[in-house]
C-alpha cells in the first residue's frame, strides 16, 4: 500500500513537471476544457488573501459553508481595477 502511494506521487510529479514544461498546451487545454466552477475557483484563489485560501478550498464547495471564505466582487472590478464608490 505504501508503495502504491509512492507510485502515485511519482506519477503526479511527472505529470506536473510535463505541464510546467508545456505552458501553451496547458493554456489551450484550460481554455477548451475548464468548467465554470474551475474558473471560479482559480479566480477566487488569485483574489483572496493567502491566509484565506487553502490548497483544497473552493468557492463552490459542497460543504456546509460555515468556514468557507467569501469575497464580494463587483462587476466593475472585473472590467477595471478603477472601480468607483460602491
Amino acid at each position: 500500500m505504501l508503495s502504491d502511494i509512492k507510485v502515485i506521487q511519482n506519477e503526479i510529479e511527472a505529470v506536473e513537471s510535463w505541464l510546467d514544461e508545456h505552458p501553451q498546451f496547458v493554456h489551450n487545454y484550460f481554455i477548451r476544457k475548464a468548467s465554470r466552477n474551475m474558473i471560479d475557483s482559480v479566480l477566487f484563489s488569485y483574489s483572496a488573501p493567502q491566509d484565506m485560501v487553502s490548497v483544497n478550498s473552493s468557492p463552490t464547495s459542497s460543504s456546509s459553508g460555515v468556514a468557507t471564505p467569501f469575497l464580494k466582487t463587483f462587476p466593475c472590478e472585473l472590467e477595471s481595477r478603477t472601480c468607483q464608490s460602491r
